[in-house]
């Protein structure tokens, strides 16, 4: 298995999905046919049992999280980063599903515990800098909120990296045009 492990954050790492799905209603998202804006995640324990044994059978550093969404459950993702610290697992993580409004339910008590816990990655999906087009692909955030994410995340080792939408795909790219 070492040997087709590959490299995230600069170490050897697994991939694993500890939730699936997305309760935003974004116009453009897959999850609003596929999963109907439902999130069900696994809890903790059985997330860290899932994490140990990974780590153990790859002899992996680290940890990369395929989630859609994955501080959606605050306590459940507190679990699993508390876990991770209590476990003693010196790895390094970065989570590819993060809503911006997780984020932002975050106290600086919670940041520097995932920070402490060696997420040193958060993959946002903030889709556009227009206001304007925020709202119509109904995204539930604003531009002062991506700032503040921004100052929160300067506080710690956790770098956030921004998806930007290019395009939107069908009936969205029609309503754009309308406006």
């Amino acid at each position: 298995i070492k040997k087709y492990v590959p490299k995230y954050l600069g170490v050897p790492s697994i991939y694993i999905e500890t939730s699936r799905g997305c309760p935003q209603q974004c116009t453009f998202c897959y999850n609003n046919e596929y999963n109907k804006c439902r999130w069900r995640g696994m809890n903790a324990e059985k997330s860290m049992e899932r994490i140990k044994r990974g780590l153990e059978l790859s002899k992996a550093k680290g940890v990369f999280f395929v989630d859609d969404a994955f501080f959606v459950n605050q306590k459940r993702a507190k679990g699993i980063c508390q876990g991770i610290i209590d476990e003693g697992l010196d790895i390094k993580y970065g989570v590819q599903g993060v809503c911006l409004k997780s984020i932002l339910r975050m106290d600086d008590e919670y940041l520097k515990m995932v920070d402490k816990s060696g997420c040193r990655k958060v993959m946002l999906g903030v889709e556009s800098g227009s206001e304007r087009i925020l709202k119509l692909v109904k995204k539930e955030i604003t531009v002062p909120e991506v700032l503040e994410v921004n100052r929160k995340m300067a506080k710690t080792n956790i770098k956030p990296s921004y998806y930007m939408m290019a395009g939107f795909p069908g009936e969205t790219r029609h309503e754009l045009k309308q406006t």
